[in-house]
């Protein structure tokens, strides 16, 4: 055995610091500027504005590096990191709300009612790649809008 050579447990010391040190840049890689905090409490008082809908766009935790897109009638309303959310004021009719990631678009049509609140929920498959678009119940909302954090709309009045 020559000097140097790597052991089976040296060998997988090294590649358990490699991928941890992957872990931590690939986290430290995904931001999106926050809303303040005034506009973070208002949103999670879920009132609407009169005679309009609000929709809200949630992610939870699924990898912190990759940002989602979140869409509403074709328009960008912004990205999403782990644990934010956005919140559109929608008038009442038919929307088609969607997500987009690097292999596909989940999209769902929503019919809104003035006064209501709608919660979706956006996730990314990390074994496919996939991402996916999803509507909560109202309980399953408040809770996951509350959990989060308000991210600044970039592009959606």
């Amino acid at each position: 055995m020559s000097v140097g050579a790597f052991t089976k447990e040296n060998r997988m010391f090294v590649r358990s610091l490699g991928l941890g040190l992957l872990c931590l840049l690939m986290g430290a890689c995904a931001s999106v500027p926050m809303a303040s905090k005034e506009l973070d409490a208002q949103g999670k008082g879920f009132t609407t504005e009169a005679g309009q809908a609000n929709v809200y766009f949630v992610r939870g935790w699924s990898s912190k590096s990759f940002l989602m897109q979140v869409q509403m009638d074709g328009r960008i309303v912004g990205s999403l990191p782990a644990y934010t959310y956005h919140l559109v004021s929608a008038a009442p009719g038919r929307h088609l709300v969607g997500v987009q990631g690097a292999r596909n678009v989940g999209q769902q049509a929503l019919d809104a009612i003035a006064g209501q609140n709608y919660f979706f929920s956006v996730d990314w498959n990390a074994w496919s790649g996939y991402v996916s678009i999803k509507q909560m119940s109202d309980d399953e909302g408040r809770k996951a809008i509350k959990a989060a954090k308000r991210a600044e709309s970039q592009y959606y009045p």
